[in-house]
């Protein structure tokens, strides 16, 4: 194993961290309970964004937050029956009707990475890993005194972080607008 310096490890956490940031690509899932007659939760810290919730097999629909602000502020009862719905609201987990019993709900979410170590392995494989090490060059370069290589390198960079996010997207089932030939953005 090849012996790192702190700058180098230090490189390589925030390349890594932008990767995931940039990207979404860190996808991961965990289960956590909301207790009874609570409506809200704090996510795991490394939340960035939620794809799907489900309780037990059943995904659940999600609400923007203006409506799980309206649905939270109502001043009427709910349908006690009616099927838990979510919203993410600051670092929330958030969930209308309030459950009776205490509510354990699975979320997949795109994912921070977990701070780099110099004897750990990234957490992001194969082209994200690429990417990070596009990133670290692009830093190395400018900390050499090559700011016009390192502006190139972080060009590249981010052209094909883009493409990976827009990947990411079409994974994550978020709805996407299509347009058809002949529509006008703006009439």
């Amino acid at each position: 194993m090849i012996s790192q310096t702190q700058i180098d490890v230090d490189y390589v956490n925030e390349a890594q961290m932008r990767v995931c940031a940039d990207t979404l690509l860190l996808e991961k899932k965990t289960t956590f309970t909301i207790p009874a007659n609570q409506r809200s939760a704090s996510l795991p810290t490394d939340v960035v964004r939620v794809y799907a919730v489900y309780q037990g097999a059943f995904r659940l629909d999600q609400l923007m937050v203006d409506e799980m602000v309206c649905e939270t502020s109502a001043a009427y009862e709910t349908n006690v029956s009616q099927r838990a719905v979510w919203a993410v609201i600051g670092d929330q987990f958030t969930v209308t009707p309030i459950p009776k019993t205490d509510l354990s709900v699975t979320i997949i979410y795109a994912a921070r990475s977990a701070p780099y170590q110099s004897d750990s392995e990234l957490e992001v494989t194969d082209e994200a890993e690429n990417l990070v090490e596009r990133l670290v060059s692009s830093y190395k370069l400018q900390d050499d005194g090559q700011p016009e290589r390192a502006a190139a390198e972080l060009q590249s960079y981010e052209s094909d972080a883009r493409l990976y996010k827009n990947h990411a997207r079409s994974r994550s089932g978020a709805p996407r607008r299509m347009l058809t030939p002949g529509y006008d953005l703006h009439p």
